[in-house]
């Protein structure tokens, strides 16, 4: 993400070519994330994630059974 500031910049020194970078940038965004997805890297965050959320659950399941 720009900073305000930068974003400021850029629109004060070039109002014409603004639009233009503004209209780019979902472009740019989407290629990058369908770069991510080809390597499998997407995938394995996913992955990562449910992971990490049954270890909480099991936790949270052994601290009720100790709590008892």
């Amino acid at each position: 993400m720009m900073s305000v500031e930068h974003k400021r910049n850029r629109l004060q020194y070039m109002p014409r070519r603004s639009n233009n970078v503004e209209k780019q940038f979902p472009i740019v965004q989407e290629s990058k994330k369908q770069k991510y997805e080809k390597k499998g890297i997407c995938i394995t965050l996913k992955v990562i994630g449910n992971v990490s959320k049954l270890i909480l659950k099991e936790r949270m399941k052994q601290k009720m059974v100790l709590s008892k």
